[in-house]
């Protein structure tokens, strides 16, 4: 198992993950383990990436597997009336 160590803050509910590890982690299963360090006195800024992507450039990253007929009978999918 690989570990790695290092301090962030939670915002809205997300943990960002510095961006020197984040393409080794990137779409694997994790394990997080979340400790309050209250020997912090000032709040631990994330350092900005150098080229932020999109949020259009992520979208069109997301590979969806579907049957062929999807878009065209998507009411028969939702309806469960085809087996996905």
């Amino acid at each position: 198992m690989k570990a790695i160590n290092f301090k962030t803050i939670l915002k809205n509910g997300i943990l960002t993950i510095p961006p020197q590890y984040s393409p080794a982690w990137e779409g694997k299963i994790i394990r997080v383990i979340v400790l309050e360090d209250k020997n912090i006195a000032e709040p631990v800024a994330t350092p900005p990436q150098k080229n932020p992507e999109s949020l259009f450039s992520r979208l069109r990253q997301i590979k969806i597997s579907a049957p062929a007929d999807f878009s065209e009978n998507i009411d028969a999918y939702l309806n469960g009336e085809k087996n996905a």
